[in-house]
């Protein structure tokens, strides 16, 4: 079979997926919140697990919770694992991934995190575009850690809108 000649019929339908895949990742855009992040993916994947209370989370839950597929999810976490700013852990269900606090770029990351993907970057885009809302505000614990109140990382998000 030359190169320039179509994939055998039973093997396109899995080719075409894997390339579909691969494009979509190699054509990832840089996240225009925060640049410095190779892809909107990796600051969203990273925002999930260096954000928030201390969990592990599989590789499945972090596909459905991103909603992108589960191939690229897993090579994100590899990358991140090798970098050491995730742990991963094999049970028998799968690889689970956690935040690696060890790391020393934990903490930088987790406060450039907080500023560009947190609770107030997501807030402040949901309701920004909202026509009869006058102001919205952050309160509660992360809006404590914003202004540099040590603690646990928060559950949840408490936020007040005002509006007409």
């Amino acid at each position: 079979m030359r190169s320039n000649e179509p994939a055998a019929t039973n093997n396109a339908r899995g080719s075409t997926k894997v390339t579909e895949s691969f494009l979509r990742d190699v054509r990832a855009r840089a996240p225009a919140r925060l640049p410095i992040f190779r892809s909107n993916l990796q600051g969203e994947l990273l925002a999930r697990l260096l954000l928030g209370p201390e969990r592990e989370l599989s590789m499945l839950d972090l596909a459905v919770m991103l909603r992108v597929d589960l191939a690229s999810v897993m090579r994100e976490v590899e990358r991140l694992a090798r970098a050491e700013i995730l742990t991963l852990r094999r049970t028998l269900a799968g690889r689970l991934a956690a935040r690696n606090t060890g790391s020393p770029l934990y903490e930088p990351l987790t406060r450039l995190l907080m500023l560009t993907f947190g609770p107030a970057a997501v807030v402040a885009e949901e309701f920004g575009g909202l026509r009869y809302v006058n102001a919205v505000y952050l309160f509660g614990p992360w809006a404590a850690r914003y202004n540099g109140t040590p603690g646990d990382q928060p559950s949840d998000v408490e936020v007040l809108v005002i509006g007409d």
